[in-house]
């Protein structure tokens, strides 16, 4: 099982049109459990050197074998913090409620599914026709009822699976 299995995350090209506008290709990540907190935390992260540098930090503290404040910044977004520890990244609320423990080299490996995923054809912002559905191909080991249940309670109806 590959971490992107493990943490039940998918990620989609999802096309995004604005009112009278043109239509564009947004890249998401859905990780499909109840909360999403990964799938939220990664679709912060799209400029390839934001990714390098969290990656960088993680290399930091398991080279060194422990995470010191002074070398590393801790992850604090809207409604998520990223907590480093000597080997994991505490997901939490930003009232400090734990959502999830995920080892660094966990993270880290997400993290590069994430970078490689992005700078993958069709780019982010390519044009696409107006009212586009979401094409999301399963891979062999998928369960098409629970991928098709996130999608629709993530993105409505418009979208279709492909098994491959």
């Amino acid at each position: 099982m590959n971490v992107l299995e493990k943490y039940k995350l998918i990620f989609v090209n999802r096309p995004y049109s604005y009112p009278n506008e043109q239509a564009y290709l947004v890249k998401d990540a859905i990780h499909y459990v109840e909360n999403d907190f990964l799938g939220y935390f990664l679709t912060k992260f799209k400029i390839i050197n934001d990714i390098d540098e969290i990656v960088k930090d993680i290399d930091f503290i398991l080279s060194e074998g422990f995470y010191d404040r002074e070398y590393c910044l801790e992850i604090y977004l809207d409604f998520l913090d990223v907590i480093y520890t000597d080997t994991t990244a505490l997901f939490q609320e930003t009232t400090g409620i734990l959502i999830e423990e995920i080892p660094l080299d966990d993270l880290k490996n997400i993290l590069l599914h994430w970078k490689r995923f992005i700078q993958t054809e069709p780019l982010e912002k390519t044009k696409v026709e107006k009212n586009s559905d979401l094409i999301y191909f399963l891979k062999e080991n998928e369960k098409e009822d629970e991928i098709a249940k996130f999608i629709a309670q993530i993105y409505g109806s418009n979208f279709t699976l492909i098994k491959s």
